[in-house]
């Protein structure tokens, strides 16, 4: 109600006190006026509390994007890289004796592969030979260096069930992996386009060290994962935890024991050095998840992040509308104030008109 209006109504008010006062106006319709005017006063305290908008909950960040290592984790990991590296150099001589006796000295016919072709570098007096691997027949990738009339006679000749054409590039693949238990190991898929840049048996000890597949070395890498592989699942309890499910204490551990072995297989003395290829994998793996952990990390951050930002807006929101609300209720109240003060006034009024009349019937004698 503006200025105006409420003066008109305190202006009704005089008039019927006046008529009161004239005998115009009883008593009981004065005070069903006066009624109307405090009823009418304290409706300006009609004070309405503002709508808030809600504030979304944040969700809890997943467990598993923490480290959350455990105090034995890093030794237990020094160890575990270690011991990968120990069987290594352990297997080296017993894997070597396996391949010398077992099969480089004996025929396809007894498991062996002493006779094959591809161990006769061209132009060779001998077969085998230092450096014959890098030089002729052993490239996973290269198979047009093999003598395949010779393995299809040697399938032909073993008999059994299995067809002579499958057997063929069985005994090839034999071979190779057979080779792979030497103490040089079998040259990397490929090697054959090293011919072109260089002479392998002139790099023949950094190859040996670099470019070699070696069964010890997967070994050793099998015992590093074994080792850290069953501490991580004792401490987690949930096997597909540590190796399928995000997790970056698992993956961080498994990580970090294969990257020991694999630099501690370069800082032994040598003939032990080597690059162990059977990490590489694994290495691989446990990298790529922990990149999309990384992601993952991420995106949680990000999702929180924006939640953050609408709740800090939906905050500003309500904070605007409870001033406005507080600002509206002060000017109520302020106006609440000039009511009761023009009641008061009304009120002082009509005692002093009331003390007037009753002054003026005593002089009257009434």
């Amino acid at each position: 109600m503006n200025d105006e209006e409420r003066q008109n109504k305190l202006n009704a008010l005089y008039q019927s006190q006046n008529n009161m006062f004239d005998g115009r106006v009883s008593l009981s319709e004065y005070e069903q006026n006066q009624l109307l005017l405090t009823q009418f006063n304290k409706n300006t305290l009609n004070f309405e509390i503002p709508v808030f908008e809600s504030i979304e909950k944040m969700q809890e960040m997943d467990e598993s994007v923490f480290a959350n290592w455990k105090i034995a984790d890093i030794p237990v990991m020094v160890v575990a890289g270690g011991l990968g590296t120990l069987s290594s150099v352990l297997l080296r001589d017993f894997f070597a004796n396996l391949h010398n006796h077992n099969w480089g000295e004996k025929p396809t016919r007894a498991g062996g592969h002493s006779e094959e072709n591809i161990d006769w570098v061209p132009d060779a007096k001998k077969p085998g030979g230092v450096g014959h691997r890098w030089q002729f027949g052993h490239d996973l990738f290269n198979p047009f260096e093999v003598d395949w009339n010779q393995y299809k006679d040697l399938a032909s000749q073993g008999g059994g069930f299995i067809p002579a054409w499958l057997k063929t590039p069985f005994l090839w693949l034999k071979h190779l992996l057979q080779d792979t238990f030497s103490r040089e190991g079998l040259p990397l898929p490929g090697n054959s386009l090293l011919r072109y840049f260089l002479n392998p048996a002139q790099q023949r000890e950094i190859l040996q060290i670099l470019g070699t597949i070696k069964m010890r070395d997967i070994a050793g890498a099998g015992i590093t994962n074994v080792v850290m592989g069953a501490y991580v699942w004792g401490t987690e309890k949930d096997f597909k935890r540590v190796i399928f499910k995000p997790n970056y204490r698992g993956f961080s551990l498994m990580l970090g024991a294969n990257l020991i072995t694999l630099l501690s297989g370069l800082l032994v003395p040598p003939p032990l050095t080597s690059f162990n290829w059977g990490t590489i994998p694994v290495i691989g793996y446990y990298s790529f998840q922990l990149i999309k952990l990384e992601k993952e990390v991420r995106r949680q951050l990000k999702a929180r992040d924006a939640l953050l930002d609408k709740n800090q807006a939906a905050l500003l929101r309500n904070n605007i509308a409870l001033e406005n609300a507080v600002l509206m209720n002060d000017e109520y109240y302020d106006e609440f104030v000039r009511y009761e003060n023009d009641i008061v006034n009304f009120n002082m009024q009509t005692i002093v008109k009331h003390e007037t009349l009753k002054k003026q019937l005593l002089l009257e004698g009434v």
